[in-house]
C-alpha cells in the first residue's frame, strides 16, 4: 500500500510534463542531527550513527500570469511526508499560496491525515518584505492507535541590500502520534538568520543561515512525561546554480557548530569527534524548467 501510495504521486508528476512551462524538483535529504523514528524514552544518548532520509518531488505549473498550481511529496524530518495541492495567487505586492495537504505513508493505522496549508507573502521589492505560514491538520484529536497531526507554523521578516537579502524569522514544527497507551510528541524550533546573496548574470546564488534550533520528544502517558531535548546552533549554506537555460542544481548543507542537550535530568551524551560523528542535515537535487 506505502509502494501504491508514493508511486501515484510520483505518476501524477510525471503525467504533468506535457504541460507548458512546467517547473519539477526533486530533493534527496540525509541527516544524523535529528532524533532517530525509533528512538525510545529511555536513551540517553545522541550517537550520530542514526541517519534519516527522505525525498521531495514536486511541481509547479502555470495557471495564468498571476496564478500557479505546486504540488508534489515534501519531505522532512520532524512531519515526515506530506502531500501538499497548492494554488499560489501573486498580484502587485502580495503573493498567497493556499491548499489542502496530505500526510501520508506514516504507519499502517493511518495511512493519510488531511490538513490545511496557508502562506502569505507581502513584499516591497528592493525594500522589505514579510511572510506568514501555517499549516495544521484537520480535526485536532487523537482517538485511536496511529492517529497524528502535524502542524507547522512560522514568521519571516527581511529587507533588501545591494546583492543581497537579510531576513531574520521564527518556524516551529509539532507532529503528535498516538500510541496504544501513550502519545509522542516531536517539535522543532528555530530562529534564524539569512543573507541570500546574488549577483545579476551570475548563475548562482548562495543562501547563508545561522539558527540556534531546539528538537524534543515528548513521551506521555496517565502518569509520566518524558522529554528529550537537544538544542543546536547551526550554520547553513545552499548553493543554487543554474548549469543551463532550463537545470538549476541545488546543494544544501546545515553544520552543526555547538549543542547541547537533556533527557529529563539526565544530559545527552553528545558526540565529540571523529569519523561518523559530523552532525549535520543535508540536501542535493535538481529543478527542471520547461
Amino acid at each position: 500500500m506505502k509502494i501504491k501510495i508514493l508511486w501515484c504521486v510520483i505518476s501524477l508528476i510525471a503525467v504533468s510534463f506535457q504541460l507548458p512551462a512546467l517547473e519539477v524538483g526533486s530533493l534527496f535529504h540525509f541527516s544524523n542531527l535529528d532524533f532517530s523514528k525509533n528512538r525510545d524514552s529511555a536513551d540517553t544518548d545522541m550517537s550520530g550513527y542514526d541517519y534519516v532520509w527522505g525525498l521531495t518531488l514536486y511541481g509547479t505549473i502555470p495557471v495564468s500570469d498571476s496564478m500557479y498550481l505546486k504540488i508534489g511529496n515534501f519531505y522532512d524530518p520532524i512531519l515526515q511526508n506530506t502531500v501538499y495541492n497548492l494554488i499560489g495567487f501573486e498580484q502587485n505586492y502580495v503573493k498567497i499560496l493556499v491548499g489542502p495537504f496530505f500526510g501520508i505513508i506514516h504507519n499502517n493505522d493511518n495511512l493519510i491525515q488531511s490538513g490545511l496549508s496557508t502562506t502569505v507573502r507581502i513584499d516591497l521589492p528592493g525594500v522589505f518584505f514579510l511572510s506568514f505560514m501555517a499549516d495544521s491538520s484537520i480535526g485536532g484529536r487523537l482517538v485511536k492507535k496511529g492517529d497524528y497531526i502535524q502542524e507547522k507554523n512560522g514568521i519571516e521578516a527581511g529587507f533588501y541590500v545591494p546583492n543581497a537579502v537579510c531576513s531574520v524569522g521564527l518556524e516551529t514544527k509539532t507532529y503528535t502520534r498516538k500510541h496504544t497507551s501513550s502519545e509522542q510528541v516531536t517539535g522543532f524550533t528555530e530562529y534564524f538568520f539569512k543573507t541570500d546573496i546574488f549577483k545579476k548574470n551570475v548563475p548562482y546564488r548562495i543562501l547563508l543561515t545561522f539558527a540556534y534550533q531546539t528538537q524534543t520528544i515528548d513521551y506521555v502517558t496517565e502518569t509520566l512525561t518524558t522529554t528529550h531535548t537537544l538544542n543546536s546552533l547551526v550554520m547553513g549554506t545552499k548553493l543554487t546554480a543554474r548549469v543551463s537555460d532550463n537545470v538549476q542544481i541545488i546543494l544544501d548543507l546545515e553544520s552543526n557548530v555547538y549543542s547541547f542537550g537533556s533527557a529529563e535530568d539526565i544530559v545527552l551524551s553528545l558526540p565529540d569527534s571523529g569519523l561518523g560523528m559530523y552532525l549535520f542535515r543535508s540536501s542535493t537535487g535538481v529543478v527542471v524548467n520547461f
